[in-house]
């Protein structure tokens, strides 16, 4: 085990002193501003394409804030991160591009 910063690791995950298991994270992640709004750009059931043109961004660059977003959440498709985000309250309740509202969400 090494020592980091006052952390004992085990192969790069802080363990806890007394137990040597694994430190659950004690807050939700958080997503970049650009991974939520690509998130909310997921929510109207654009293209990959459609987001990067809408955001100005490359294809490449959306993908990566889509598998961030993923990892984050804890998820494996559009859905889930959709249904994820609406159950942590931060779904949007307008479309990005045109303010029309989504269906199913909060008022």
């Amino acid at each position: 085990m090494r020592r980091i910063r006052g952390r004992s690791t085990a192969g790069g995950v802080a363990v806890g002193r007394r137990t040597g298991r694994p430190r659950l994270p004690t807050s939700p992640p958080r997503l970049s501003g650009q991974e939520q709004r690509v998130l909310d750009y997921l929510a109207t059931r654009l293209t990959n394409a459609e987001i990067a043109a809408a955001m100005h961004l490359s294809l490449a660059t959306v993908k990566t804030h889509i598998s961030h977003v993923y990892l984050k959440l804890s998820v494996h498709s559009r859905a889930d991160a959709v249904a994820a985000a609406a159950r942590r309250g931060w779904a949007p309740a307008a479309c990005p591009t045109c303010g029309t509202p989504i269906l199913g969400s909060p008022p």
